[in-house]
């Protein structure tokens, strides 16, 4: 990104348009949440660009412009000795810092820099919450999963396979999903035999059925594949499912 020119450097512009917020929030979050960890938000963030906005970027701002004034006043020819020169620059110091921060730098704030900053807490929030979306619409649902449970565990040969409270415990260890969430898909799927099913739940099933077989295809695993079958029409014939 270009350094803000002179006309932006004086009227303040160029350290709060809507990019150069954008451009600063992204890399300075990513920084904090390395150094303090993932529970860094994006409005700790926000909060540390608010001081970072009083405490660096107006003073640094201030200095430069205090700095010219030095050098006016300096290269001035007057007669007064160096400390009235000195005492003249720190009167008119103060009182310019005074006008600016009522005409630039809290106007700036207000309505600049400080929107902009939220508008970056929104749009990187945002991108958090499609990534996770993405990811989520990535992974196999629930219920495909306790299929694949299932069959692993017949496959192998585990005891207690008439156990479904068991093997619910063993699916929310495995992949981190609550009980809760477990429960109410099964509830809903196993309520009622598949043939008195809304034809919604029916599709939802066959999906299911779908997706395990899936993932054993991309394995190989004929006698997982097998099974599933059996599953299934066992199933379509009116017996409920193993667990």
């Amino acid at each position: 990104m270009k350094n803000p020119s002179i006309l932006s450097f004086i009227t303040f512009s160029g350290f709060t348009d809507l990019n150069k917020v954008e451009a600063l929030f992204k890399p300075h979050h990513d920084r904090w949440t390395e150094k303090y960890g993932e529970h860094w938000t994006t409005q700790s963030t926000a909060k540390r660009l608010e001081g970072d906005y009083w405490n660096f970027l107006v003073p640094v701002h201030f200095g430069c412009v205090v700095i010219l004034l030095f050098l006016i006043i300096n290269w001035i020819p007057v007669p007064f000795p160096f400390w009235q020169k000195l005492l003249g620059f720190c009167v008119i110091s103060i009182v310019l810092f005074r006008i600016f921060k009522s005409v630039l730098y809290k106007p700036r704030y207000e309505l600049h820099f400080l929107p902009h900053l939220n508008n970056a807490v929104q749009h990187v929030n945002g991108e958090a919450k499609e990534a996770m979306s993405k990811a989520k619409s990535g992974q196999y649902k629930t219920f495909t999963l306790l299929l694949i449970q299932y069959v692993f565990q017949k496959l192998s040969g585990c005891s207690k396979l008439s156990d479904g409270n068991i093997q619910r415990e063993l699916l929310c260890k495995q992949y981190g999903i609550s009980n809760d969430t477990l429960d109410a898909p099964l509830k809903n799927l196993l309520s009622k035999p598949y043939q008195e099913q809304e034809m919604k739940m029916q599709t939802m099933m066959q999906d299911y059925f779908d997706e395990a077989r899936n993932y054993f295809e991309l394995l190989s695993c004929k006698p997982a594949l097998t099974l599933l079958q059996e599953m299934e029409q066992s199933l379509h014939n009116g017996k409920k499912l193993p667990f």
